[in-house]
């Protein structure tokens, strides 16, 4: 998780982002990490999705509609905190804690 006042800063640099979330994934075990850059000023984080796994979860989780590579989830000031959306994904099989960098890891 990035969270930041100049979200599109961060977003405009998404392509290189995602394909290194690649990279972290093979780093850490994991077979997926999730970046969500959090726009604190309007309270709304919007989660990269660099692939269908991503997309799935972030469907069926937040019950949001991707449409592209990124999906801006309303409301969500700390995705990780006290959010249904969050609480279903952490509940599916082989989800971990975000570690403190805030990511989501998938094993």
């Amino acid at each position: 998780m990035l969270e930041t006042t100049a979200p599109k800063i961060v977003l405009d640099r998404k392509d290189s982002l995602m394909a290194s979330m690649t990279d972290v994934a093979k780093e850490d075990g994991a077979d997926q990490v999730l970046l969500f850059v959090v726009d604190i000023l309007k309270e709304e984080a919007t989660l990269l999705v660099p692939n269908d796994l991503v997309k799935e979860l972030a469907e069926k989780s937040f019950g949001a509609t991707v449409t592209g590579d990124t999906v801006v989830l309303p409301g969500i000031a700390r995705p990780e905190a006290d959010h249904p959306g969050a609480d279903a994904l952490m509940a599916r099989p082989g989800v971990s804690h975000p570690d403190p960098r805030g990511v989501f890891e998938t094993r």
